[in-house]
């Protein structure tokens, strides 16, 4: 049992994709560990190991997730691990004398990924039909390619391993659950039946349906049982780690679980992560206006009650798309699509990944306590995020003279914004900095005098102007990029996330990157007041007493004014 347990909780569609890729990355590291290393992530800090009713052991993350109906296509309610498919059938025969007849529509076609799943998943199962452990537990990387080996074996096919397989999905993923890797426990899911995913004509739109939601009784009854059953089953729970939409009525369901987390679990942290798409289908003053007045109220709710705000979006000049100006993030080595939810949201996920590594190594003593309490001070809840994906390291070279030919670590010219706005030259008043995926072998530090990784990467912080506080970690580990993380790298980056500059070298396209060094931060700047300020602004100008749709009887159009002033106030917190 890991030294101090997370609990993640997931709110809104585009959260969940954020989520799944952040899952599908950390199931994909089981099995990784470098020869000659110890082990270095403390996958227990947000997994949770159970039993089955037969006794048999699982693995799952330890998340609570709320989307809308249809949000979940193929992946069951109750998951896959602990009863068969016909428990609703035995339930309803029990409770009715007389016959009972079920009704099955035909499922739509999986993705030729969640398809190959599936037959990894049916490799492991023994005569009888019982999952074995390796079946159950998060997919291992070597595990997972013995398996689909031998599930292609059966049928006479030729197999490539399924965690080094390139998959196009761009075209085949409409929700979060057609990509999703690690099973699920049945406690994670809670799905808002008054609501229906993707309907025009009842969207849950408005910050405001969002605590109508909660204060109907049954869905935060529900959620607060879920949250209890994973808290009661930790040894020493340290924190939460909340994502949620904030541009629908997410942003409104997010206040309420602040509030019943606040209640029932006061000592311990919350790190909100708010997450924005950067596109969006529909664009109507309408929808634009109640997205902006989401984000503001959201965004005054989650500073208030959370220990640590993180706001991310792939746009470059707005938190929100239609805004004047907005363009997406650009980047060296990356060509990704900023209208497809699957391709925005896996960059946001790999940030996460590597940014929140200080509070789930091993050896490390870092608690979201701690992080918070350096990234925050004087009221400053809202931080930023940056990352380099990839770090740009290439194989034989130095990685001291890496550092040496790199800018500050928020440097656009190395480094995406995963918060917008929050690009400038000055020095940030602090950060906690990550490097990984460059092992002490391959960063050819052999030579008399040479500095060892972790020492040579504090040194870099210390010598360009990043923060005037600096807490760093050097992890070996790589970050996982293999299937189903979307195939959005450029040939010049080969197939362990080096950057290859030789053509003869480049990566051909059929072979898809499988891991990457990353650099991520998480910092505390003064233009952090430019965004909250550009939030109240954006939604002054859609005269919030005039839309009518926005308020109902949960939220009154006097409750702006307060809103507006908390924010400015957040935002003066920033002024040097």
């Amino acid at each position: 049992m890991s030294k101090s347990e997370i609990i993640t909780v997931q709110l809104g569609h585009y959260a969940n994709f954020v989520g799944t890729h952040w899952w599908n990355m950390l199931d994909g590291s089981f099995g990784r560990q470098l020869p000659g290393f110890e082990k270095e992530i403390d996958h227990d800090r947000l997994f949770h190991t159970g039993l089955t009713m037969k006794g048999e052991e699982t693995y799952t993350p330890r998340m609570v997730f709320m989307d809308l109906k249809g949000s979940l296509r193929h992946l069951r309610r109750d998951g896959s691990l602990y009863e068969s498919g016909d428990a609703d059938v035995e339930q309803a025969s029990q409770l009715w004398d007389g016959s009972v007849e079920q009704q099955v529509s035909e499922p739509s076609a999986k993705n030729p990924y969640l398809a190959d799943l599936d037959d990894a998943d049916a490799a492991y199962l023994d005569p009888s039909g019982t999952p074995l452990l390796a079946a159950v537990s998060a997919t291992a990387a070597q595990s997972t390619a013995a398996a689909s080996t031998a599930a292609a074996a059966a049928r006479q096919q030729p197999v490539v391993p399924l965690p080094d397989r390139r998959y196009d999905l761009d075209d085949t993923i409409e929700v979060w659950s057609d990509f999703i890797r690690p099973h699920l426990h049945p406690r994670s899911a809670c799905v808002v039946k008054e609501y229906t995913h993707g309907s025009e004509s009842n969207p849950f739109d408005v910050y405001s349906h969002g605590i109508d939601v909660m204060e109907s009784g049954s869905v935060a009854s529900a959620f607060e049982d879920q949250i209890r059953y994973f808290a009661e089953a930790c040894d020493r729970l340290q924190a939460f780690q909340l994502l949620t939409d904030v541009h629908d009525g997410f942003g409104g369901v997010s206040t309420e679980v602040l509030n019943q987390l606040r209640d029932e679990y006061e000592k311990k942290a919350i790190f909100s992560v708010a997450t924005m798409p950067s596109s969006f289908t529909d664009m109507t003053a309408q929808r634009v206006a109640c997205r902006q007045l989401g984000a503001a109220y959201s965004l005054q709710k989650l500073a208030e009650g959370s220990s640590m705000l993180l706001p991310l979006c792939t746009s470059a000049a707005a938190w929100w798309p239609g805004a004047q100006g907005h363009s997406a993030l650009q980047s060296s080595y990356i060509d990704y699509k900023p209208d497809l939810w699957y391709h925005t949201s896996a960059l946001l996920a790999a940030t996460l990944d590597s940014a929140t590594l200080p509070y789930r190594l091993q050896r490390s003593d870092c608690t979201v306590h701690q992080m918070a309490d350096l990234l925050t001070p004087l009221g400053r809840k809202v931080t930023s995020a940056y990352a380099a994906l990839p770090f740009p390291f290439k194989a034989g070279q130095k990685l001291v003279d890496s550092f040496a030919q790199c800018p500050a670590l928020h440097d656009p010219s190395l480094s995406m914004a995963m918060t917008p706005m929050t690009h400038d030259d000055d020095m940030a008043y602090a950060q906690y900095a990550t490097m990984r995926g460059i092992p002490a072998a391959l960063a050819k530090q052999t030579e008399a005098g040479d500095l060892k990784p972790d020492d040579a990467f504090r040194t870099y912080l210390g010598n360009t102007p990043s923060a005037m506080i600096n807490s760093s970690c050097y992890v070996n580990e790589a970050s996982i990029v293999a299937a189903p993380f979307p195939n959005i790298f450029k040939s010049d980056v080969t197939i362990r996330g080096f950057v290859e500059t030789e053509e003869t070298y480049l990566r051909p396209a059929e072979f898809p990157v499988l891991t990457l060094p990353v650099m991520a931060a998480i910092q505390s700047r003064n233009c952090t007041n430019k965004l909250i300020e550009q939030v109240v602004n954006s939604a002054e100008k859609t005269h919030p007493r005039r839309q009518f749709a926005f308020y109902q009887s949960s939220l009154s159009a006097d409750a702006w004014s307060d809103a507006k002033e908390n924010l400015l106030q957040l935002a003066d917190n920033y002024s040097e």
